[in-house]
């Protein structure tokens, strides 16, 4: 399984990293996902995963999760490596 995406996803109340990777060469994919309370505690666990066979069913499905565990998603930031080299030239 290779590492695709990493995701800092700020909703109203949870912070969330989001990573999503591939199970195989063009799918399925796979994300996982672990909060930390920004504003407000939180009564239930605010970690899990999802797997789907497209990368984009995927996302959508993971930013509705993340925002009804949360709250209303504020702002996403790809932290990705490939970002990060990107950024850096």
């Amino acid at each position: 399984m290779r590492e695709l995406k990493t995701y800092i996803v700020e909703t109203s109340n949870v912070v969330y990293t989001l990573t999503v990777s591939a199970v195989g060469p063009s799918g399925p994919y796979r994300a996982s996902y672990l909060g930390v309370p920004s504003t407000t505690p939180v009564r239930d666990d605010i970690d899990g995963e999802m797997e789907a066979p497209q990368l984009g069913v995927l996302l959508d499905a993971c930013h509705k999760e993340l925002a009804d565990r949360g709250g209303k998603i504020i702002h996403v930031d790809d932290i990705s490596e490939e970002n990060i080299l990107d950024d850096e030239h």
